[in-house]
């Protein structure tokens, strides 16, 4: 699926991305599948403590799924805890070097954080895992100056 996705056109690209998405999402154990989307429930409803709460019970349960990782990294930035997001982020990489959103995740934090190299690399990192993500192209056009200078 990554070889066919760093090769696709922009409507491919969406449908394997999906397809990945959709991958990741499966825990193979429907107890911590449906902590996730009990979470991502209250994630939608913007009820963040409670959102971490399931994330946090499904990551108990199931330590090795790099997608609750990444969702309550998703609810520890909604609710402004950049710290605990990031250290989300970071076990979700470890987990699983390939997830491009957590990857645009560590870039928005490092660039609000101004730490532009750090930021830049991690958008390089996902566009090169998947050329269309949504945010990628437009962190690193922001970043551009400020990482690879302006021609005197």
């Amino acid at each position: 699926l990554f070889e066919r996705l760093a090769d696709a056109d922009d409507r491919q690209a969406s449908r394997v991305a999906n397809e990945i998405n959709e991958r990741w999402s499966k825990s193979g154990s429907d107890s911590a599948d449906l902590l996730l989307i009990r979470g991502r429930k209250a994630l939608r409803k913007k009820d963040f403590k409670k959102a971490i709460a399931h994330f946090s019970r499904l990551i108990a349960f199931k330590p090795d799924f790099a997608e609750g990782w990444n969702a309550r990294a998703t609810a520890h930035f909604a609710d402004k805890n950049l710290g605990r997001s990031l250290a989300d982020l970071y076990e979700v990489l470890r987990l699983e070097p390939r997830h491009f959103g957590a990857l645009i995740g560590v870039g928005l934090i490092m660039e609000g954080l101004d730490r532009d190299d750090a930021a830049h690399a991690a958008f390089k990192a996902a566009q090169e895992l998947h050329p269309n993500v949504d945010g990628a192209e437009a962190g690193l056009e922001r970043l551009r100056k400020s990482v690879e200078g302006e021609p005197i």
